[in-house]
């Protein structure tokens, strides 16, 4: 639950940024289309024109959509908090590969593909379609095409959230036919996206993919607390895996795997966030904590993951006060002013790819008839 809590929170703060970056560049645009409406009537006072008229026309009416058609549209806006809530129902705490190398009943229900994320897909919309909740599905999606619509937007973002996914190439490739490449150097950009009057539907699907993987491992996006405080979430959750006999011991591994997960994942996602322009300048924010973190991590990784081994990460908190999914900041992110004092400014807002809602995986007795997902159902509902 404090992971689902975690990654809302973290994608509505990016659909606020969002909003407020394109009514702030709204607003700019009026007041030059007011500046220029003036100097149009005075120059056609002096000499008129109907060409420098039917201009002055033309340029006022060509406000830019700088978010893709995400601006006007809030159904979009509840399919993507929607997603983040319910993208890692019922995880068990193991990575798909594990769960096809042991054979889960998971993965032969699922034919291999996407396993967990089909599997909190199913959970989440068996909830959401009992009678209790036909008021909200009402308000939702009156119609046959919004209910169409939010059931394969949902199941789009979700199984984008699996990195192992063939997918997940496919979004790389056409992203980078969409936007341009996103170069390997750090702090490189090529960007194709100059011009967003155009809303290409595909575009506006990749920004969307893009702002649910972003929330999912927000935590590397934010202030060194926060980061720490999720990356040893997901320590003790691959150890206590490891002990009970799935997956590997984290510890060997742990400081050189998240700096590879820094250079191959995090830090492209950060690009993206700034090379779309949803966020404008104010894109800039990710990448520097990106760096930040990463640099902070090779000089006190090794030490820190001596300490996850040592300290249970709840234990951790507790010693430390540091903040919990209960009390998160009022802010999101920094600044770019406040860049040089990162570790300080960024909020506890974000959320980790790993930490999950649950645990309980298999636990039926074998002479339940029911299925796994009515036992899955019944599970996470006496749980919460």
């Amino acid at each position: 639950f404090m992971h689902a809590t975690h990654v809302v929170i973290s994608l509505n703060k990016m659909i606020d940024m969002m909003m407020d970056e394109h009514r702030q560049k709204q607003c700019c645009q009026a007041r030059q289309d007011d500046t220029y409406r003036s100097c149009i009537t005075v120059t056609t006072e002096e000499s008129p024109s109907s060409t420098k008229s039917n201009r002055a026309s033309c340029y006022c009416g060509q406000h830019k959509d700088h978010c893709f058609g995400l601006y006007n549209d809030p159904m979009a806006h509840f399919v993507l908090v929607f997603a983040a809530l319910v993208h890692d129902v019922d995880h068990s705490g193991v990575c798909n590969k594990a769960l096809v190398e042991e054979g889960s009943e998971l993965a032969v229900l699922y034919n291999n593909l996407s396993i967990a994320e089909q599997h909190s897909l199913a959970i989440a919309f068996s909830i959401l379609f009992e009678p209790s909740f036909e008021a909200l599905r009402d308000a939702v999606f009156p119609a046959a095409e919004d209910y169409i619509r939010f059931m394969d937007e949902v199941n789009h973002l979700v199984i984008h959230t699996d990195l192992g996914s063939a997918k997940i190439k496919e979004s790389k490739k056409l992203w980078n036919e969409k936007f341009g490449e996103v170069f390997d150097d750090k702090l490189s950009i090529l960007s194709k996206c100059e011009n967003t009057n155009v809303c290409d539907e595909r575009q506006k699907s990749l920004v969307m993919e893009l702002l649910l993987q972003a929330a999912d491992v927000a935590h590397n996006i934010q202030g060194w607390e926060n980061l720490l405080l999720w990356n040893h979430r997901l320590y003790d959750e691959m150890l206590f895996s490891f002990r009970d006999g799935k997956g590997d011991d984290p510890a060997p591994n742990w400081f050189k795997g998240q700096i590879c997960f820094f250079d191959g994942y995090i830090i492209p996602v950060a690009k993206k966030l700034r090379q779309c322009g949803i966020f404008g300048k104010r894109g800039d924010v990710f990448l520097n904590c990106v760096l930040e973190n990463r640099r902070r991590w090779l000089v006190e990784g090794e030490a820190m993951t001596r300490e996850f081994g040592s300290v249970p990460s709840l234990e951790r908190e507790q010693l430390s006060n540091v903040i919990t999914s209960a009390d998160y900041g009022d802010d999101g992110y920094l600044e770019d002013e406040q860049y040089k004092h990162v570790d300080d400014d960024v909020s506890s807002l974000g959320s980790s790819t790993e930490t999950q809602m649950s645990s309980h995986i298999l636990a039926d007795s074998a002479c339940d008839n029911r299925t796994p997902i009515q036992r899955r159902v019944k599970r996470i509902k006496t749980d919460t």
